[in-house]
């Protein structure tokens, strides 16, 4: 019996858009499709050769940023599984749902780089010395 290799192609997107400047709204959609592939030798094989399936995914977050450091979010992620994909789970699609609080130690980026030019300007200024820009 010829032995055909398993393959796994992956499609993904998604998207993040800023509804407010404290609001924002981030999707994406996951495509898996597997291709037909025996592993056993033996004389059952033809009974488990068909493997081949896909599954799509779908996910949505609103995540709000409602003080400097903290932010709240709320997110969904729907999965389907179809063809021999599915093997092993107990049902051919899923949803879950989660929200969560989360408080963030180190500043945004973009916090860190104002933060990093006031402390130049004002470095500057403080010496009285001429500041360049490179």
């Amino acid at each position: 019996m010829e032995r055909a290799l398993r393959r796994v192609q992956v499609v993904w997107f998604g998207a993040k858009y800023a509804i407010t400047d404290n609001l924002d709204i981030i999707g994406a959609y996951y495509h898996y499709d597997q291709n037909t592939f025996t592993i056993a030798s033996c004389a059952n094989a033809p009974a488990h050769a068909q493997r081949a399936g896909t599954m799509d995914a779908a996910s949505v977050v609103i995540d709000w940023r409602f003080l400097p450091k903290w932010d709240t979010y709320i997110g969904t992620f729907f999965s389907q599984m179809n063809g021999r994909l599915d093997n092993g789970f107990l049902s051919r699609s899923n949803l879950a749902t989660t929200a969560g609080l989360r408080f963030r130690f180190l500043p945004l980026l973009r916090d860190r780089n104002d933060h990093l030019a006031s402390a130049l300007s004002n470095s500057c200024s403080s010496t009285g010395d001429r500041c360049e820009r490179r």
